[in-house]
């Protein structure tokens, strides 16, 4: 309907000038620019297109004004014109009848109701070219009334535009507060998960409800969570399982990833990117988690995610974010509770509790279970000797060995000054004692070799074990290794 139909843009400003233009002639319209309305006089006297659009608000010679012009002179006079007005009011109305306007139209337009309306205007060109007018009305508006002699087709035409601004408006208002309804609902969603945060005791509980949490925002999307670990990116969450190609690179753009993490700026890509493409996706956002991780969310639509997409979703990972070095902090705190702070080993608040707890699983599944204790020699003859700092050398140093010489599944203890103790479930008498004489002997091929060891340092250790049906207290079974420990001290 619209190919090769020439139509004259008359607009002062470029930007939209251009994106009219653009729109016209991607649905084959030949078009053409004037920036003002006196080029476009000086345009019509050379040449007469199918359809001014002008803008109704220029500076100087108005749109009202130019049209008026076209419609006065007998040459031009049969060339529609369509005015684009940004307020579409009673009073453009009457404007736009005074001046002769086939149309006038509302800024912003929709691109269908615009492109509909000139198909139309075009179509019935030739209806009401030389059409007299009918007799003359008189208008009031407020305290002004104006006469005004409109042709009928004018009238209808101006009535339709009329309508069409108010059913434009109608549809941008409904689709405003769908909108607002739709951002209110995210924020408490929102709101709801900043109060599950709070209740979160992991990292990894917080992570899994970032990932969810930002699935639902980002409606018809994937999302992931990594960590920065080292060098690489680490999966911490999803909520959808993953391919190993994303596993591995620890997001689905991995570039956009380190980017994201660098300049720690939400980015998001409308267009497909080769790599995402490939998995069937056309768009991604990638928004930082206060440095230390990103999250990322594909989608298999073009243009998925807007600005205010982005916006929530900082708003959401600044939460989340704090919520995490919570946690973070919380487990620095209770670790301190149970760690040693010189060693790093678990301490004897540590060693009661999980003693405890080892006692009972092997009652309960009939397994024995060792205990060694282990002190180190002279040590007080260390400190007199070498100062204390040489002591802390010292205790350092027989910890690392212990932790090296036993199972994932043994825990190892500083149990008083110089005594660690290390648990050993599921360990029968004769196994214990393997472990105790490898540690002794390795330990003694490490005086030997002067690896880490400033002086020579010696040990001693000793076993007692607790058989599921034995009747030995806890603080028996530690005595009984410590009675054991001292009577290898006294054998060298």
């Amino acid at each position: 309907m619209l190919k090769n139909v020439e139509v004259l843009i008359v607009e002062d400003s470029p930007t939209q000038a251009m994106v009219l233009d653009d729109m016209l002639r991607g649905h084959g319209v030949t078009s053409a620019v004037a920036p003002n309305a006196l080029d476009a006089l000086a345009r019509l006297k050379e040449r007469l297109p199918a359809l001014v659009i002008a803008d109704a608000g220029m500076p100087g010679v108005d749109g009202a004004e130019l049209c008026r012009r076209i419609k006065a002179d007998p040459r031009t006079r049969g060339v529609p014109v369509m005015l684009l007005t940004p307020l579409a009011g009673p009073e453009d109305v009457l404007r736009a009848v005074e001046c002769g306007a086939d149309c006038f139209f509302a800024k912003p337009y929709d691109e269908r109701a615009l492109l509909a309306r000139i198909e139309y205007i075009l179509a019935n060109a030739e209806l009401r070219a030389g059409k007299p007018a009918d007799a003359a009305v008189e208008v009031a508006l407020g305290r002004e009334r104006r006469v005004l002699t409109p042709g009928r087709a004018q009238t209808l035409d101006l009535l339709f535009a009329a309508y069409e601004t108010v059913a434009q408006r109608d549809r941008e208002l409904r689709a405003a507060k769908d909108s607002l309804r739709e951002t209110a609902r995210k924020l408490e969603h929102m709101h709801a998960v900043a109060m599950a945060l709070g209740h979160c005791e992991s990292a990894d509980a917080a992570y899994h409800l970032i990932v969810q949490a930002a699935a639902d925002t980002l409606s018809s999307s994937q999302c992931l969570l990594s960590v920065v670990e080292g060098e690489s990116l680490v999966v911490k969450a999803s909520s959808q399982p993953l391919t190993i190609s994303v596993a591995r690179a620890g997001a689905y753009d991995s570039a956009l990833a380190w980017e994201t993490c660098r300049n720690s700026r939400t980015i998001a890509h409308g267009a497909a990117r080769a790599w995402l493409s490939r998995d069937g996706f056309a768009s991604v956002i990638s928004a930082p988690v206060d440095g230390f991780g990103v999250l990322q969310a594909v989608s298999r639509e073009s243009d998925a995610f807007t600005a205010e997409d982005a916006r929530l979703l900082d708003l959401l990972l600044a939460g989340a974010a704090d919520a995490v070095r919570r946690i973070g902090l919380q487990e620095r705190l209770a670790d301190q509770t149970v760690r040693d702070a010189l060693t790093g080993l678990y301490n004897r608040h540590a060693l009661d509790d999980m003693l405890d707890t080892e006692m009972k699983r092997s009652r309960r599944y009939g397994h024995t279970l060792a205990v060694l204790m282990v002190d180190v020699d002279k040590f007080k003859e260390i400190n007199e000797l070498h100062g204390q700092l040489a002591g802390d050398w010292a205790l350092k140093a027989v910890a690392a060995h212990l932790h090296a010489q036993v199972r994932v599944m043994d825990s190892v203890f500083r149990y008083a000054g110089d005594e660690f103790v290390v648990l050993m479930p599921e360990s029968n008498p004769a196994g214990a004692e393997i472990v105790r004489r490898r540690i002794l002997d390795e330990f003694a091929k490490r005086n030997l070799r002067c690896v880490g060891l400033e002086f020579p340092v010696a040990i001693s250790a000793g076993v007692a074990c607790w058989p599921p049906d034995g009747k030995l207290t806890a603080d028996e079974l530690l005595s009984a290794a410590a009675q054991a420990m001292l009577q290898d001290k006294k054998s060298k």
